[in-house]
C-alpha cells in the first residue's frame, strides 16, 4: 500500500531527529494500524510516525469502502473483467487542457469514457466530451457527479454503447 495514499494525499514533513544517515527529508513509516507507532515496529523508529496515525492507517483504509485502497481494488476488478479496459482503442481527449485528463478506450459497440481532474480546484468539464448524461457511470472517486463540472481530484470512468 502506497503511504501518500493512506495519508490521504498528503505530504507530512516531520523535524528529522535520528542518527545522520544522510537523508535530507527522510519517509515516515509506514503507518499500518492504530497501535504504537503505527505498527510500524515494536521498537524505537529512527523517524515518529505522523501523528495522525491512529486515524489514517492501512489497517483503516482496507475498512472504509470509499478509501483509496478500496477504489484501487475496484480499478483492477475493471481491468480484469472489462475487455475495453485490456484490449480497446486508446484515444487523448484534451491533450492541452490543464486541469483534466481525458480519454476512451473503444471495443466494439462500447466506449469508455474515463475523465481525472488532476488539480486541486473545480474543473468545468468542456462541451466537446461527449454528453456525459448519455453514459452509465461505471466507477468515480466521488458520490456526487455533477453534470458539467469535475471536484478537485476527482475521477469517473462511464460507459457508452451504441445501439
Amino acid at each position: 500500500m502506497d503511504a501518500f495514499a493512506v495519508t490521504g494525499g498528503e505530504e507530512h514533513h516531520h523535524e528529522y531527529t535520528g542518527p545522520d544517515c544522510g537523508v535530507e527529508t527522510p519517509h515516515i513509516p509506514m503507518q499500518w494500524e492504530e497501535s504504537a507507532n503505527a505498527g510500524f515496529t515494536n521498537g524505537e523508529p529512527w523517524f515518529k510516525p505522523n501523528p495522525n496515525y491512529p486515524k489514517i492507517n492501512a489497517k483503516a483504509a482496507r475498512q472504509d469502502p470509499n478509501s483509496v485502497f478500496k477504489h484501487y481494488q475496484a480499478l483492477i476488478k475493471l481491468r480484469h473483467e472489462s475487455e475495453v479496459v485490456r484490449e480497446g482503442r486508446f484515444e487523448l481527449l484534451l491533450a492541452e487542457h490543464e486541469q483534466i485528463w481525458a480519454f476512451t478506450r473503444t471495443l466494439g459497440d462500447e466506449t469508455l469514457l474515463v475523465l481525472a481532474n488532476c488539480s486541486s480546484k473545480r474543473a468545468a468539464i468542456p462541451n466537446d466530451l461527449p454528453d456525459l448524461n448519455g453514459g452509465e457511470l461505471i466507477l468515480g472517486t466521488h458520490a456526487d457527479n455533477a453534470p458539467d463540472y469535475l471536484a478537485p481530484w476527482e475521477s469517473r470512468i462511464l460507459s457508452f454503447k451504441k445501439a
